[in-house]
Parts: structure tokens; sequence; C-alpha cells
């Protein structure tokens, strides 16, 4: 419900950037409404309270709806034109959905902090966010890793066995004495070559 009110509140701004969590919140939100008010279309006497309700409710969210988008694509580091990508037929749909799907990047990027940066927020506030273009402020550091690593608290020890020695080179065999060319038998006189021909 947080992350539904943050966008209505930030109604048409369309600079920094938005987590993954902020905007399918905002599109959880936005579908149960619309499910809400298109089921009361078929209630007797009020259906087309509703149907226009929802018609207003639509045309309203529609601002907020975009910006979330636009940036949720900039927490990627990508421009907020790429939701265009979404009128593309067949497939510019299905990649507008693998992009809001895939992570941000990991620390400050051209479009602002990191949303899950403990110190964005912080420097929202700060009096550098009205002034574009002079992030990051003069002395801002990115937060440390929640678990830094740690060094292991054992010494390293030797290895017991001794190092092994290279093996020494091998002689190559000595080439062996080609054998002499066979005489050929001579043949006998008046005799065929061969028994029976």
């Amino acid at each position: 419900m947080q992350w539904w009110l943050a966008c209505l509140k930030n109604y048409a701004d369309f600079d920094g950037r938005a987590r993954r969590t902020e905007y399918w919140m905002y599109s959880l939100f936005q579908f149960v409404i619309f499910v809400v008010l298109f089921a009361l279309w078929f209630a007797p006497k009020i259906g087309l309270l509703f149907l226009v309700l929802s018609f207003l409710y639509g045309i309203a969210t529609v601002i907020p709806g975009l910006a979330v988008g636009v940036r949720r694509l900039h927490d990627q580091d990508k421009s907020g034109l790429w939701l265009l990508i979404a009128f593309v037929p067949f497939v510019g749909g299905i990649w507008l959905l693998v992009l809001t799907c895939l992570p941000g990047t990991v620390g400050p990027n051209q479009y602002g902090p990191d949303p899950k940066d403990p110190n964005a927020l912080a420097w929202q506030q700060n009096q550098y966010a009205q002034m574009p273009g002079t992030y990051p402020p003069p002395g801002y550091q990115q937060a440390p890793p929640a678990y830094p690593p740690q060094a292991s608290p054992y010494p390293p020890q030797a290895s017991p066995y001794p190092p092994q020695q290279p093996y020494p080179p091998q002689q190559a065999y000595p080439q062996q004495q080609a054998y002499p060319p066979q005489q050929a038998y001579p043949q006998q006189q008046g005799q065929p070559p061969y028994p029976g021909q």
C-alpha cells in the first residue's frame, strides 16, 4: 500500500529511479482496483456509476503509471523512451516486461542514487537534490555492504608435505639403425617363379 501511495505522491515525477518493489506493488494495486471496479459494473442500478468511476480513475492514474515506468527504466540506466517499445507488435510488450523485471544498476548512475542505498533518501532531502548535475554531492560515500568480508581467525598453516622436486628431463631414446635392404632371391633357370604355374 505504501508503494502505491508513494507513486501517487510523486504524481508526475519522471526523474530519479524506482526499484522493482515500487513498480510491481503499484502495478498490483492498480490491477486489484480495476478488477473491483469492473466487477461492480454488473451491480444492479449502480453499474453505470462504477463504469464512469473506472474511466475517471483510469485517466487520473495514467500519468503516475507512466512516471513510475520511466523511473523503473532509469534504475537500469536506460532512457524513459524505452517505454515506447511496448508499441512494437508481438514482441514489444514481452520485451518491456523483461526490462521491468531485471535488477537495476548497483550504485549511482546518471539518473540518481541507488534506491536501495540507505544514503539515497538523505541525499534526496539534501539541497543538492534540487540542483541538476551535482550528483553525487561533495563528501558523499556509498554505504558499505551489510556484511563486510572478514579475515579468517586462524593463522595460515604451512603444508606438512615437503615441496616436490621437478622431474628431471628424460633422455631421448637412441635412434635404431635401419635394417639393410634384403637381397632378392635369384630365380632358378627353367623353373616358374611359383609352383603350379
